[in-house]
């Protein structure tokens, strides 16, 4: 045996084994990433042509990381992912942001050919959870901690990609008002619905 065929049966040995580990695996690093639509009306921007858009509570980007496991001997998958949840409008005569970063652990059954169904929770801290506006003045509230619920179906597009089409329940308490350097306790508010519906993926690698 020369040593381009020794090299060559080395090569394709390794490769075997790549795949077989790659086969074995069960823990996964996650990337998400979608569009969601809904919620309560919070903001409205006016642009000096008289227009204007709205901000929505559900809205509207929504990405995250986190770790997968999907283990090859039973038909479950576990998924955790800290996200970045926002929309935003701007103006000339200002701009307003509705953000939060929820930690989310979902559940799902994988039991069914190139589908998973799954649901869990989303964990908002209130330090995250915030509207602001900037015009005049800068306003900026505050949201008590929350958790959300969320369902979901997805659809396999690679070995561990999925599109998925998920409907969310959330509601944001009012906790306070910062105007310049003033705060004000806006706790007797009423709730703001952030529920919503959308479509994301993940990637497992």
């Amino acid at each position: 045996m020369n040593k381009k065929t020794l090299l060559a049966a080395v090569a394709a040995c390794f490769c075997t084994l790549s795949a077989q580990a790659d086969e074995g695996r069960s823990v996964f690093f996650a990337l998400t990433g979608g569009l969601t639509y809904g919620g309560d009306e919070i903001a409205t921007i006016t642009y000096t042509d008289g227009s204007s858009t709205e901000l929505r509570a559900g809205n509207l980007f929504n990405i995250g990381a986190g770790a997968l496991w999907a283990p090859t001997n039973m038909p479950i998958a576990v998924q955790a992912t800290l996200n970045y949840h926002s929309d935003y409008a701007s103006a000339k005569n200002g701009d307003a942001t509705f953000s939060r970063v929820p930690f989310e652990l979902m559940g799902y059954y994988t039991g069914v050919d190139k589908w998973r169904f799954g649901a869990g929770l989303r964990f908002v801290n209130s330090i995250s959870a915030e509207l602001k506006r900037d015009g005049a003045a800068t306003e900026t509230v505050d949201y008590k901690n929350a958790v959300g619920y969320v369902i979901e179906a997805g659809y396999r597009i690679t070995k561990q990609g999925w599109v998925n089409a998920r409907i969310g329940i959330e509601e944001y308490e009012p906790e306070s008002l910062k105007v310049g350097g003033w705060r004000y306790d806006i706790s007797n508010q009423e709730k703001v619905n952030a529920s919503y519906g959308g479509v994301n993926v993940v990637f497992g690698f």
